[in-house]
């Protein structure tokens, strides 16, 4: 199933010429045998190789490496070798030291952000992160291990060669509907944050009246889970209101759960970092 749908995520602009030869060749193409140390020798020996864009393609997908390296060696600038996961790509940057890495985001055995990671002292390599499904959460954590990029799989051949040609001169390349999301992201960040520093001023009562009125309960429920009357619990909703800078019970609950998220992630970000 991952193989045929490899297949049909890189693909070329459908009215180029190349269409074709993609096709037919994709589809007869065995998975390539991974760079070894006489590759290293020959690309070494080749002063056209040398002068070349070097590109690594480390992916446990043998056919996705198969398409992104049929995509770049095709355009003629590129010198491209493969890894299958963090060891084999350690190996070939160690030996070659390409321009550029386009990394999986699954890459055995930890993933293309730790193998990122990894790669960071390094700075003459750029790394470019690649998924199926990239969502701004992993593009923000891509973003924190300094890669120069994030590209969803079913990017056009033209648009890969694009993409990883800009990187080697220096540029960062995001898709414009990633960069939109993670926009997006940033924004619902920045909103959650506000909301988490306006919760911290609720009481620890007031804090159990909005959980309870989170869950759907009535000011009479209210009262008689906290052992409260109903009038105390209408004052504690009137601070809960003015804390939250909340217009009504709807507004209020929603900052509120915009807290606990940002509180969360919070608390996963200082688990990661003592760990």
């Amino acid at each position: 199933m991952e193989r045929t749908r490899a297949h049909t995520m890189l693909r070329p602009h459908a009215q180029s010429e190349r269409a074709d030869v993609w096709s037919r060749d994709a589809r007869r193409a065995a998975p390539q045998t991974l760079a070894r140390g006489e590759d290293y020798v020959s690309w070494g020996r080749d002063p056209r190789a040398r002068a070349m864009t070097t590109v690594v393609i480390a992916d446990a997908d043998p056919v996705m490496r198969t398409a992104a390296r049929f995509a770049l060696e095709h355009d003629g600038a590129f010198s491209v070798f493969e890894a299958g996961d963090v060891d084999e790509l350690r190996d070939v940057v160690a030996a070659i030291r390409p321009t550029v890495a386009l990394v999986d985001i699954g890459l055995p055995p930890a993933g293309g952000l730790d193998a990122a990671a990894r790669l960071g002292g390094d700075r003459s390599l750029r790394v470019v992160l690649w998924d199926y499904s990239p969502d701004p959460p992993r593009i923000l954590a891509a973003l924190s291990v300094n890669v120069y990029g994030f590209l969803p799989k079913a990017i056009e051949a033209d648009a890969l060669v694009r993409a990883l040609s800009g990187v080697a001169a220096g540029e960062a390349c995001l898709s414009r509907q990633l960069t939109f999301d993670l926009i997006e992201q940033i924004a619902r960040l920045g909103r959650r944050e506000t909301s988490r520093r306006l919760a911290a001023a609720l009481t620890d009562r007031e804090r159990e009246v909005i959980e309870l009125i989170s869950c759907g309960c009535t000011n009479r429920e209210v009262a008689k889970e906290l052992f409260i009357s109903e009038y105390t619990v209408k004052r504690h909703v009137h601070n809960i209101l003015v804390k939250l800078r909340a217009r009504t019970r709807q507004a209020a609950i929603a900052a509120y759960r915009e807290a606990r998220g940002a509180e969360r992630a919070l608390g996963a970000l200082e688990s990661m970092e003592a760990a």
